[in-house]
């Protein structure tokens, strides 16, 4: 059958109702189709607009997701323990109770114990449920107390992100990667990770055999990327960062990287203070940061504006400067502090 375009929610002519979705079983979330008749799954296809392919996770046509969204032993239920601890003996109980029960016995918790007693541990962070926990330990009290493989993970690459450019731009490969004539894999071993149909590993075989591209491997261990890669670099274990910190200082100092993203949408142009390492903030320099726009720099009769965060630079979405920011970022500054 052929997908492309075809409306959400189209019935073919043997009565299966195709649904628009995305897939959870790895972080990527390909679009796929979803087949429903009599109010069950019965298959799945690729959407074909988003160039999806069903890999090996889920099967040709979602055989190992339908199996596993209605395995026998799931649980769609509340279920309430009916015997001693380890027995495995339970009994069905509606949501209503059960959501009454739990509060009643976290509210006994609270006031013994503090809202800090409540740990959560969950999945990685491919689903849709992590607004719903967050929300619910804010509004309890609760200071995020929760063991969780992402922290290990994708939490630093989110941060980064955050950080630099103040956007979440970091996927498993960024957008637009296929199109990079250079590309980086450093400690991550992507065949293990990932199935041979999946994204990524498509995208990495096309820049392996596109003579354009170069594909360098940054690994203590001869992994399996090395095979069709450029170059390959065997560092030891626990130096990488020496490493990383070498290539910035040669992107910057032989000006090899790209002027107007640095400029206009990363932190690249702000002033880091000599004391103490952190960014310098307007109401580092003025009493009332609001009232005056320009600021003045000591000893050079001119006004940095742009070098340092200002009210509307919110750890999201940064907001473009000019290319006067460039020049911040390139020489030492001497400031009036507060």
């Amino acid at each position: 059958m052929d997908t492309f375009g075809i409306p959400n929610g189209y019935v073919d002519e043997e009565g299966v109702k195709w649904v628009k979705s995305r897939c959870f079983f790895c972080s990527i979330n390909c679009a796929i189709l979803v087949g429903v008749k009599d109010d069950k799954i019965v298959k799945m296809r690729p959407n074909e607009e988003h160039g999806t392919l069903l890999c090996e996770r889920i099967g040709e046509n979602g055989e190992r997701a339908i199996k596993f969204h209605y395995h026998p032993k799931r649980v769609n239920y509340a279920l309430k323990r009916a015997g001693e601890r380890g027995e495995n003996k339970w009994e069905q109980i509606p949501y209503d109770q059960a959501l009454d029960e739990i509060a009643e016995k976290l509210e006994k918790l609270k006031k013994e114990y503090g809202p800090e007693t409540l740990g959560v541990i969950e999945g990685t962070y491919r689903s849709d449920h992590l607004w719903a926990r967050s929300r619910f330990t804010n509004l309890w009290g609760n200071p995020g107390t929760l063991a969780d493989p992402g922290t290990v993970c994708w939490c630093w690459m989110f941060t980064v992100n955050m950080a630099v450019v103040g956007n979440q731009i970091e996927t498993t490969l960024t957008p637009g990667v296929e199109n990079s004539k250079c590309l980086v894999v450093w400690g991550c071993r992507i065949n293990e990770r990932f199935s041979p149909k999946g994204y990524v590993n498509r995208v990495l075989k096309a820049c392996t055999e596109d003579e354009e591209t170069r594909v360098i491997v940054v690994d203590p261990v001869m992994i399996d990327a090395v095979r069709n890669a450029d170059v390959y670099l065997q560092v030891r274990p626990g130096t990488d960062l020496a490493m990383m910190l070498g290539w910035c200082n040669v992107i910057l100092s032989e000006g090899l990287y790209h002027k107007d993203m640095l400029a206009q949408w990363s932190n690249g142009p702000f002033l880091v203070r000599m004391d103490n390492g952190k960014l310098l903030r307007e109401t580092d320099i003025a009493k009332s940061p609001w009232e005056n726009e320009q600021r003045q720099v000591k000893g050079t009769g001119k006004t940095l504006s742009h070098g340092i965060p200002k009210k509307g630079d919110r750890p999201y979405g940064y907001r473009p400067r000019t290319n006067t920011a460039l020049r911040a970022s390139k020489m030492r500054w001497k400031v009036n502090m507060k």
